[in-house]
């Protein structure tokens, strides 16, 4: 039996049937691969391959398609989803911005008040830091001074007992090495010795008859010494004697005053060393003040310049929130509408709504009133 053919009624009604499924399916497609290309939660090439096959699977009625397809579709769905999501956090992020203005702004009015007081209270400090670093190196310069004085007059006062001193020790060792050893007849070169004396007695102002008799005396030996000798000798030992007695006596009496001169130099020492420290102490507190008030300043104008921009900022938000309302508006009512739409497409035509017939409620029309009796004068008269 030959294959019976499709009548050309039924398949020219299953075309005019694809086409009325087709409608606008190209314009909605569009719709939604629009919002695809703005998907800001995905790697570009993942909306890039759901944007190739957007037409091969969401494109195709619900029955018509693959298993894969429905994957795709899904995918589709995840990442329109994922755009709302986005649009209603963004929306709810802006609503409690602006919720919470009044309490940002005392915040930030707060903020620049502190401040205002921390840059005062610096600026007290750095003033207050400049006068006692000012204090402080009066006080260093004084004990400097005074330091440079007590040297100065342990200077001159130690100068006559260190001249003392030194022709002490000298008249002592001319005495010991040279004088003493030619008396007792001793001496290894008497005539060194004699001239060390001799200059001895003339550097002291010994007496001129001394000086001239000493030389002869003092190189004879003991034996041959006279009278004259003797005395001689025992003279220039006298005024050697007398001048080391002498120095001894000054130098004990100015033992007190070297010492009293000693202690002061170091007393000025100390107190200089301690100015210089106190000093630079102060100086370093003065310069971490300025750097504090520096702080304190560049905080006050970022604190000012948050507080002058609340307006702008407030009136940005508004704005981003009217726009994210609108978007989200926007998408729900065409890609995400077309979306679920296009997902749900069939191919069978939707069944058409029951019509509702309205109900008639048929109300009696009421009775006809009774007539009432006509009684003439006579009867009402009875």
């Amino acid at each position: 039996m030959a294959p019976m053919k499709r009548p050309a009624a039924a398949s020219a009604a299953s075309t005019s049937a694809a086409k009325k499924r087709n409608t606008g399916v190209s314009k909605k497609l569009s719709s939604v691969a629009k919002v695809l290309k703005s998907a800001p939660a995905f790697p570009k090439s993942v909306l890039a391959m759901l944007g190739q096959n957007l037409g091969l699977s969401l494109g195709p009625c619900k029955e018509e398609r693959h298993e894969y397809q429905e994957r795709i579709v899904q995918m589709l769905g995840e990442v329109i989803n994922s755009v709302e999501s986005g649009l209603q956090a963004e929306i709810q992020a802006a609503q409690q911005k602006v919720a919470a203005a009044d309490g940002e702004k005392a915040r930030r009015e707060a903020e620049a008040q502190a401040a205002d007081a921390d840059v005062l209270a610096k600026t007290e400090a750095v003033s207050a830091g400049k006068l006692v670093a000012s204090e402080k190196g009066t006080a260093q310069a004084q004990a400097a001074e005074a330091l440079a004085t007590a040297k100065a007059a342990q200077k001159a006062g130690d100068a006559s007992l260190e001249l003392a001193v030194a022709k002490k020790d000298k008249l002592v060792s001319v005495l010991s090495s040279a004088f003493l050893p030619l008396k007792e007849g001793s001496a290894e070169s008497a005539k060194e010795a004699v001239a060390a004396v001799t200059k001895l007695g003339k550097e002291f102002s010994f007496d001129g008859a001394l000086l001239t008799s000493l030389p002869s005396a003092l190189t004879k030996p003991l034996a041959e010494r006279g009278s004259f000798d003797t005395l001689v000798i025992d003279q220039v030992e006298a005024e050697i004697q007398k001048y080391i007695s002498g120095y001894t006596t000054q130098l004990s009496e100015g033992e007190a005053g070297l010492q009293e001169r000693a202690t002061q130099v170091s007393t000025a020492f100390a107190e200089q060393a301690a100015s210089s420290e106190t000093l630079q102490a102060a100086q370093v507190a003065f310069k971490n003040a300025q750097a504090a008030q520096h702080e304190a300043e560049i905080n006050q104008k970022l604190k000012h310049k948050e507080l002058k921009q609340f307006g702008p900022e407030m009136k940005q938000i508004q704005s981003d929130l009217r726009e994210a309302q609108e978007s989200l508006s926007e998408l729900q009512a065409s890609a995400l509408a077309d979306f679920k739409e296009l997902a749900e497409r069939s191919i069978h035509p939707p069944e058409p709504e029951p019509v509702v017939e309205p109900v008639v409620v048929e109300v009696e029309a009421p009775a006809p009133a009774a007539e009432l009796p006509i009684f003439s004068a006579e009867v009402q008269a009875q």
